[in-house]
C-alpha cells in the first residue's frame, strides 16, 4: 500500500500498516523540448479504525505558456492550458480479507485556447471511482511466505462535459479495470511481487458512417441519404448508456470488441520497504492505441 493507491484503487488505504501516508510527485513531459509542462499529485490519506479509511488529492496537468501573436508588431498573448482533479475517498473493510471505496472525483479541463473572441470556458463535471480489494493472510510455503492479492475498479464513472455552450458532449474516460498479484516474502528485508491486470474503456466505440445508396450504383448522388450509420451503433447516448453500450457496439464485431481491451504484466522487488526496483510490459492492439 502506497499513498498514491488513491489513484487506483482507494479500497487498499484499509490495509495500511501506517495509520497515515503523504505523497508528492512530479513528473515533467517533454522536457527536451520545454521545460513548463508537468504533472503534478499531491495525496493524503488517513486510516480512521481497523476497518476504515479516506483520502484526498489533488492532481494537476500544466499545458506550460502558448504565445498568440496576429501580427508581427503586437504583443504576445499568452495562455495557460491546464487540467486538474480534486478527488475524496471513503474505504471499508468488509471482511478481513476484503475492502470497498467509493470516491468522488471534481474535474476541470481549461484546455480550449482563446481564440477571436470565441466563446471558449473551461469545462467541469464530476466523476465517482467505485472499487474493491483482495488481500489474503500471510501463508507458509517450502522456502518463502506468500501473499495474494486481487482488486477491481471502475472508474470516472460520471456525466459527459462540454467547453462551451454549442459545444460537442464528451465522455469522461470510463474504465473498467480488473487486476491480481503475489507477494514472495522471503524475509524480513526482501520481497517480489508479480501482478497482471486488463482494463477495458467503458465508453460507446465510433461508428463507421456513410450513405444510403438509393439507386445501387456504388456511388453518392442526389436522392442518396448522405450521413447514416453503415455499422456500428449510435454514440450519441448517456454516460451509463455508453458504459454498457461499450461491450457490443464495435463496428468490426466481436474480432474489434476483443482488440479494445489492454493488459499489462508488472514486476517489483522491494528491499527493506524503502527501496523498489520496477518492470513491467504494457499491450494494446495498434489501431486503438
Amino acid at each position: 500500500v502506497d499513498a498514491f493507491s488513491q489513484q487506483w484503487n482507494a479500497s487498499k488505504y484499509v490495509f495500511s500498516e501506517t495509520k497515515s501516508g503523504f505523497g508528492v510527485s512530479y513528473t515533467p513531459y517533454l522536457s527536451k523540448l520545454v521545460n513548463d509542462i508537468f504533472l503534478g499529485n499531491l495525496t493524503y490519506f488517513n486510516r480512521l479504525d481497523e476497518r476504515s479509511a479516506f483520502g484526498v488529492s489533488l492532481r494537476y496537468f500544466s499545458l506550460g505558456d502558448i504565445e498568440f501573436i496576429d501580427r508581427p508588431e503586437d504583443p504576445a498573448r499568452i495562455q495557460r492550458p491546464n487540467e486538474l482533479s480534486l478527488d475524496a475517498s471513503y474505504a471499508l473493510r468488509l471482511s478481513d480479507q476484503f475492502a470497498m471505496s467509493v470516491a468522488m472525483r471534481y474535474l476541470r479541463s481549461d484546455l480550449r485556447l482563446q481564440v477571436d473572441g470565441q466563446d471558449v470556458s473551461a469545462a467541469s463535471t464530476f466523476g465517482v471511482d467505485i472499487s474493491g480489494y483482495y488481500q489474503s493472510e500471510e501463508e507458509a510455503y517450502a522456502d518463502f511466505n506468500g501473499r495474494w492479492r486481487g482488486g477491481f475498479a471502475i472508474q470516472n464513472i460520471g456525466p459527459k462535459y462540454k467547453y462551451d455552450d454549442g459545444g460537442i458532449e464528451n465522455f469522461q474516460p470510463t474504465n473498467l479495470r480488473l487486476g491480481g498479484g503475489f507477494d514472495f516474502i522471503f524475509d524480513d528485508y526482501n520481497k517480489v511481487a508479480v501482478t497482471a491486470e486488463i482494463t477495458k474503456l467503458l465508453v460507446p466505440t465510433p461508428p463507421r458512417y456513410g450513405f444510403v445508396d438509393a439507386d445501387d450504383d456504388g456511388e453518392f448522388d442526389r436522392g442518396d441519404e448522405e450521413v447514416v450509420i453503415v455499422e456500428g451503433q449510435d454514440p450519441d447516448v448517456s454516460f451509463l448508456s455508453g458504459m454498457f453500450q461499450s461491450f457490443g457496439d464495435a463496428p468490426g464485431g466481436f474480432s474489434e470488441e476483443l482488440k479494445e481491451f489492454t493488459w499489462a504484466l508488472g514486476a517489483e522487488y522491494v528491499y527493506q520497504d524503502s527501496f523498489a526496483f520496477r518492470a513491467g510490459y504494457f499491450n494494446e492492439a495498434e489501431e486503438k492505441g
